[in-house]
């Protein structure tokens, strides 16, 4: 499981950051929009549209969001 602190801009806003490897791993890439969906007290977040799961970035394999976030 990865933890990460969410972190308080001088906005009043909060932003949290993810691991590079996370993002390579399921394709997003700076700008990729997110739906962000609330559900049984957890925060979902999903790339709004289907998104290139090939990585070209160093050989990072391609994984799911569960296999990265579980350490499978």
């Amino acid at each position: 499981m990865l933890k990460r602190k969410l972190q308080k801009t001088i906005n009043d806003t909060y932003i949290l950051t993810l691991p590079k490897a996370l993002i390579l791993a399921i394709g997003l890439k700076k700008g990729t929009d997110l739906e962000i969906t609330l559900k049984n007290e957890r925060i979902i977040l999903t790339p709004a549209k289907e998104v290139d799961k090939t990585s070209k970035d160093a050989g990072v394999p391609t994984y799911s969001i569960r296999g990265v976030v579980d350490g499978q």
